[in-house]
C-alpha cells in the first residue's frame, strides 16, 4: 500500500518533517553497541507516539496489520502494538530483532516507511529508542532477589 493511499496528499519525499526522525534512526545505527566476539546482542526498538485522539483508530488500523507482517520478517523475535491505558491517545510500537542486519533491513522496508509517516501525525515528537540487549533473565531474577 502506498503512503498516498493512507494519507492523501502526504508524500515522504516532499515531507521534510520526517528528516529528524530518519536522522535518529541513522545515528542509532552508526554507533552500535560494541560486543565481545561471539556475544549475542538483540535489538529492542521502541516508538512511542502521542496522537490526536480523532486519529487513534485510523492509526491502530494501519499499525496493527503492520505488526503482524513485521512478526513474520526474518530475524524478528516479536512485534507488538500497545495502547496506553494511563494516557489518552498514546500508542507504542515495539519490535525485537536478532541482529543489526535484521533491524537495518526492516528500517529500509516499505512498512517502516509507513511507520515514519504515521509518526508525523504525533502531537509531539515521538520517542524513538533502539536498545541493544546483551542478555535477559526471567523469574529466576525475582526468585534470587526474594531468596
Amino acid at each position: 500500500m502506498k503512503s498516498e493511499q493512507i494519507f492523501p496528499g502526504m508524500d515522504l519525499a516532499d515531507y521534510t518533517g520526517v528528516v529528524p526522525l530518519v536522522s535518529v534512526v541513522q545515528l542509532s545505527l552508526l554507533y552500535p553497541m560494541t560486543q565481545a566476539e561471539g556475544e549475542a546482542v538483540m535489538i529492542h526498538a521502541i516508538v512511542r507516539m502521542v496522537l490526536p485522539a480523532e486519529r487513534l483508530s485510523e492509526v491502530e488500523g494501519i499499525l496493527s496489520p503492520m505488526a503482524e507482517r513485521t512478526r513474520a520478517e526474518r530475524g524478528c523475535f516479536g512485534c507488538h502494538l500497545y495502547r496506553d491505558v494511563m494516557e489518552e491517545a498514546v500508542l507504542t510500537f515495539e519490535d525485537t530483532w536478532a541482529s543489526e542486519a535484521d533491524l537495518e533491513r526492516h528500517l529500509r522496508s516499505p512498512d517502516y516507511r509507513q511507520l515514519l509517516l504515521v509518526m508525523e501525525l504525533a502531537r509531539v515528537q515521538p520517542e524513538v529508542r533502539f536498545n541493544r540487549v546483551s542478555h535477559s533473565t526471567g523469574l529466576e531474577t525475582i526468585q534470587q532477589a526474594r531468596g
